[in-house]
């Protein structure tokens, strides 16, 4: 498959982070909102208020994670605690919450997840999950892709000993809805376009994250949800919906 492209390597970098559910999640999100990054690991995702249009200087980050991270002084609170012993922010509701790559460490999984998270988000609060797929345990192992000469991280679920166990998609989207959740979106990370790019890119750059991301976007190894705590009475516009009218 040919892989050509007119992009530079820092517009491919842009267009990967821009397609991605991640980010769209994050830049989308209204304006001023407070958002707690559950599992926040270096705290990266606060990167993105500043880096790649439209900013969003306006939304207010908070980060539960294990040690402090390289971009703590980004976010506006920052707690070391483990979620399975420490009650992160308590009493702290939130506008969104975004956690990636965090549910699958935990014991009991987005069942146990999402009822916590449903509880600290605010009416009409949003919620990001990405997790290993199904697919992540039949994918190619690291030192394979690492033997081949692909600098990568973890590109199989077993590659990581801290995970618990994954979910499938239907069962993800079923733990938001059981939660009281709206699923507005869920489905697999991809960007077929991008995918033979960045590992083209990868054997220029050495760079992990390149390689790493068009092997899961290629194996569908990262599944998200998005939801919405909805307001069934009263929309964001603060008037009740009108029955449905017979067609003339």
């Amino acid at each position: 498959m040919p892989t050509t492209t007119a992009l530079t390597p820092d517009e491919i970098d842009a267009w990967l982070h821009l397609s991605s559910p991640r980010v769209r999640f994050l830049k989308t999100l209204p304006h001023g909102a407070s958002v707690l990054d559950l599992g926040a690991g270096d705290g990266s995702l606060a990167l993105f208020k500043t880096w790649l249009k439209p900013h969003r200087p306006d939304l207010r980050l908070f980060a539960v994670s294990l040690a402090d991270g390289p971009h703590k002084a980004l976010y506006d609170g920052w707690e070391n605690k483990n979620f399975e012993t420490d009650e992160p922010f308590p009493g702290q509701s939130f506008d969104a919450v975004f956690s990636s790559h965090f549910v699958e460490h935990i014991e009991g999984g987005p069942t146990r997840l999402m009822p916590w998270v449903a509880g600290r988000l605010t009416a009409l609060g949003r919620v990001y999950i990405e997790t290993p797929s199904h697919f992540s345990k039949s994918g190619p192992r690291r030192e394979s892709l690492r033997a081949m000469g692909h600098l990568v991280s973890t590109t199989n679920f077993y590659d990581d000993g801290t995970h618990k166990d994954t979910v499938d998609l239907d069962t993800l989207r079923r733990s938001f809805e059981q939660a009281g959740l709206f699923v507005d979106e869920s489905g697999y990370w991809r960007n077929p376009f991008l995918e033979p790019i960045l590992l083209d890119l990868s054997r220029t750059t050495h760079d992990e994250f390149h390689a790493t991301a068009a092997v899961w976007m290629t194996t569908r190894f990262a599944q998200y949800v998005i939801g919405v705590k909805d307001d069934p009475v009263t929309p964001a516009w603060g008037m009740p919906l009108s029955p449905p009218q017979p067609l003339a």
